[in-house]
Formats: C-alpha cells, sequence, structure tokens
C-alpha cells in the first residue's frame, strides 16, 4: 500500500523538476520562489530514493506501472549536475541488469525497458549516452556507466538489428540485405 504513494510522489516530483528548468542552465537552479530550494537536489535525492527502492524491490521499479519513470530518467542523463547525471545512468545500468544478459528486447523483457525501446527509443537513448561522454561535468564514475549502458545497448542492436539505427542495420551481422534477405 505504500509501494503506490511513494512512486506516485516520486513521479510527481520528476516530473516537475524535469519540465520546469531554470533559464539561466546552471546547475544550481532555484524554485523561483525565493525559497532557495535548489532543482538538482530534487532531481538527485528522488533518483536516489529511486535507486534504494530498485535495491530493494528491482522488480517493482521495473514493472508496468514505473514504465513512465524511465523517459524521465533516460532525459536526466544530460541534466545540469553531474550527480543527477550519474545517478540517472546507475538506474538505468539497473535496468538493463534486471533485463538480463540476453540483450534482447522483447515480451519477457521488463515492461520499462519495452517502453523505453517504443518508437526508436533504444536510439534516441543511445545518442544521449553518447552527448553524455562528451560532457565536461562527466565524472569517471558516471563515464564508466555510460559505457556499460552504451555496450549493453550495442548488443541489443546486435541481436536484434531492427532496433538498431536505420543507417547502421545494413552493416550489422544478420541484418537483411538491399534484396532483404538474410
Amino acid at each position: 500500500a505504500l509501494l503506490p504513494l511513494l512512486l506516485g510522489t516520486l513521479f510527481g516530483v520528476l516530473g516537475a523538476v524535469c519540465c520546469c528548468r531554470s533559464p539561466r542552465g546552471g546547475g544550481d537552479d532555484d524554485d523561483g520562489e525565493g525559497g532557495g530550494e535548489r532543482r538538482w537536489e530534487l532531481r538527485y535525492h528522488s533518483l536516489r530514493s529511486l535507486e534504494k527502492l530498485a535495491a530493494a524491490d528491482g522488480a517493482a521499479l521495473h514493472g508496468e506501472a514505473c514504465a513512465p519513470l524511465w523517459e524521465q530518467t533516460a532525459a536526466l542523463l544530460l541534466d545540469d549536475h553531474a550527480w543527477v547525471r550519474a545517478a540517472a545512468g546507475r538506474l538505468l545500468g539497473g535496468l538493463f541488469a534486471e533485463a538480463g544478459a540476453s540483450h534482447t528486447v522483447g515480451a519477457a523483457s521488463p515492461p520499462a525497458l519495452r517502453a523505453l525501446s517504443a518508437e526508436g527509443g533504444l536510439v534516441e537513448l543511445a545518442d544521449t549516452l553518447l552527448a553524455q561522454l562528451a560532457s565536461p561535468l562527466l565524472s569517471e564514475a558516471a563515464a564508466a556507466q555510460a559505457l556499460k549502458n552504451l555496450l549493453w545497448l550495442s548488443a541489443v542492436f546486435l541481436r536484434q538489428p531492427e532496433l538498431a539505427p536505420p543507417a547502421a542495420r545494413a552493416r550489422l551481422p544478420g541484418a537483411p540485405d538491399a534484396d532483404g534477405e538474410g
């Protein structure tokens, strides 16, 4: 009974602070109400709460009810604050670990992963991870996690060329040739 309430609160906080960013573009954005509450702290502590929840009950966090959360988490990979970026990367790494070593996305995958893979989502996620690697805000730990996440995505693209970027599909082993034959 407590889990839905906690998730609803965290979704609300992440939704509010992910969509209403400071026009200054700095990592120490205030809430605009004079309270001095910094939004990066809300984002970071929300992600840390989700990490703790995943450690306690990963299946709940990767289930159908949490699928919308993962789009917000992926967007936070390019947050203005390095700690938020690192926490978002760790959460995604946990999702990929939950999906297992099969490196495929299908009916047996966690619903959160299926939601992320819809409509080219994995390609967008790979692009975001590459952009994260080019950031001056990147810590060594966040870089290592971004590389792990990219390697997992690369393995998915190799096993399921239909999920890979269209320009890369012809180069992947087992991909159909120009005649549509594999």
